[in-house]
């Protein structure tokens, strides 16, 4: 079997991220669909926002809403080296870490943020 040619790899790429956009996109939802009020609210859809709702959720009866801030998704949300110049970084710093995110690192010294 002939090598997959680098064009062959990179439309592939982009057509699972655009698939992926419009997938996430299209269940978006609108302030119409929204109820007049819920057992509990649930702030934050990290990981443990999102766990604790889907326990919450597990009761047919109770009603569970989770915000997350943010909007519809695009096709360069998931770049990291498009995440330091949009709404998606809310400007915490930390102390470096040792054996974490490389490709940060370079990042930073790429454009020479810090």
């Amino acid at each position: 079997m002939a090598p997959v040619s680098l064009t062959t790899q990179l439309l592939t790429v982009a057509i699972i991220s655009l698939q992926r956009q419009l997938y996430h996109n299209r269940g978006f939802i609108n302030q119409n669909s929204l109820l007049p009020s819920y057992d509990f609210v649930v702030v934050g859809g990290g990981t443990a926002g999102s766990v604790v709702a889907s326990r919450l959720s597990e009761t047919p009866s109770v009603k569970v809403l989770l915000l997350e801030a943010g909007g519809p998704i695009t096709v360069t949300s998931d770049m990291l080296s498009t995440y330091y110049f949009y709404d998606y970084n809310w400007g915490y710093r930390t102390v470096p870490q040792k054996n974490a995110g490389i490709s940060y690192q370079l990042l930073i010294s790429f454009y020479n943020i810090f």
